[in-house]
């Protein structure tokens, strides 16, 4: 297996991936702003869950594929989608 391989080098996503992306389509992104600590909580939680799976992808060799998920979620108001 090719190191390190990029999204488009993967015909199917690993599982670390595909958790991955479930994990960011489900973050609230804008967490950090809430008055709420329940809300504040769960977005600290999900954020140390994504920490936690890109560590993983990147320790199997697909850090390059899990970055380029993770940007592509990134909310332009953050940086993301930036070329």
């Amino acid at each position: 297996m090719e190191t390190n391989p990029t999204l488009n080098d993967l015909n199917v996503l690993p599982q670390v991936l595909i958790e991955l992306t479930e994990v960011l389509e489900k973050h609230d992104w804008f967490y950090s702003y809430s008055d709420d600590p329940t809300v504040w909580q769960k977005g600290r939680d999900q954020s140390s869950d994504i920490n936690t799976l890109l560590n993983k992808a990147k320790e199997l060799g697909y850090g390059d594929a899990a970055s380029e998920i993770y940007n592509k979620h990134l909310p332009d108001a953050l940086g993301g989608n930036q070329q």
